[in-house]
């Protein structure tokens, strides 16, 4: 049997702003080997790792896209936790600046949590990020207010892609992302504002050009998620808008919604 990625749980589909209905930022990638990949750790993420009845002491790496603090939050709790479960060790990926953020937070702020399990943080640039016999994660960098990236995973049956916070037209200025996530089975990728909300900034994401983008890269099935107050109510209106460009299955995230990849080999 290949290896494989099993199924994708949405963690967090919400921003820094409270909401009842999406907490902040994180997604879960499970491969069929056991394997438990997290993507951005914020607030309130542990909470729901345990509403999913996932075991938190059996992530070993994790993964930010940017150093946002609902991207990040719980980073911080989900080293203590593994400390108070007798967990040893945990790995940590992110753009440049994540370590400085990990050595302040554990040696400055909260100094009795420094060395309490061993910590190994990595700055990242783009390219390869992890590898073995049976998997790959890789990363593209992408526009927004700081560093933020894109991480693929890669099996030997399926790939996903899971982005960070980022402006996205089909060009410019993410000019590569389209081909970085080339015929994946699935874009794990943000839409912060419907189309017709006055928000004009270059660091988030609106449905059309989404649409546009997932139809160059010709992903399968396009999961929308970190959805501002904004878009409550107008998730068909969203959906009709990707649409417009996108041929793909589109998928409107919900928290602890749980994605299952087929299993191409049966």
């Amino acid at each position: 049997m290949g290896c494989r990625i099993s199924e994708v749980i949405l963690l967090g589909t919400g921003v820094t702003i409270p909401s009842k209905d999406r907490n902040a930022s994180g997604v879960l990638v499970v491969l069929n080997d056991g394997t438990l990949l997290l993507f951005d750790c914020g607030n309130g993420i542990l909470r729901q790792i345990a509403k999913a009845d996932v075991d938190f002491s059996k992530i070993d790496n994790v993964f930010i896209t940017h150093l946002h603090l609902d991207h990040t939050s719980d980073l911080g709790i989900l080293v203590k936790a593994n400390w108070l479960q007798g967990r040893q060790t945990l790995n940590v990926y992110g753009p440049k600046g994540t370590k400085q953020m990990c050595d302040l937070f554990f040696s400055k702020t909260y100094p009795y949590l420094e060395g309490v399990i061993t910590l190994s943080v990595t700055d990242i640039k783009p390219g390869p990020v992890l590898k073995n016999d049976h998997w790959s994660i890789s990363c593209f960098p992408l526009t927004h207010g700081i560093s933020s990236l894109a991480y693929k995973v890669e099996t030997e049956e399926n790939k996903i892609v899971v982005c960070g916070d980022t402006f996205s037209p089909v060009r410019e200025p993410n000019r590569g992302l389209s081909t970085f996530a080339k015929n994946a089975d699935l874009l794990i990728h943000e839409v912060s504002f419907p189309d017709d909300y006055p928000y004009d900034k270059k660091d988030h994401t609106k449905p059309t050009p989404l649409g546009k983008e997932a139809e160059e890269a010709g992903v399968k099935t396009l999961i929308v998620t970190h959805m501002y107050p904004a878009c409550e109510g107008k998730e068909e209106q969203i959906v009709e808008s990707i649409k417009k460009h996108y041929t793909g299955e589109v998928i409107i995230g919900e928290d602890l919604m749980t994605i299952l990849l087929p299993n191409k080999n049966k």
